[in-house]
């Protein structure tokens, strides 16, 4: 099953620390509503910001360029070395190689 960047989090979430934290612990990390991480959770948005991505990466001890990659961006370290055309195709490519796995 393709991982998802809402699962992702979630997951993360109930992992951190051995017991997990709350989604309001999480908020409270990123400086963000507890809906806003709920949102996320559930797949109702991604993050429009690249700098909340990086944040989420830090606060769950998760490599941001993944979570970048769940979010379907480019990665800011990547930007001005590969177009994002570029690596949306890989993306695609990626994607239909997990799902036929």
């Amino acid at each position: 099953m393709a991982q998802t960047l809402g699962g992702t989090v979630r997951g993360a979430r109930k992992r951190l620390g051995g017991a997990g934290i709350t989604q309001a612990e999480l908020a409270a990390r990123l400086d963000v509503s507890t809906s806003y991480v709920c949102d996320i959770e559930r797949g109702r948005r991604t993050s429009g910001r690249p700098q909340l991505i990086e944040r989420l990466a830090e606060a769950l001890d998760l490599p941001s360029d993944y979570l970048h990659y769940l979010a379907g961006r480019v990665p800011p370290d990547l930007l001005g070395r590969i177009s994002e055309a570029a690596w949306l195709h890989t993306l695609k490519s990626l994607r239909r190689s997990l799902a036929a796995q």
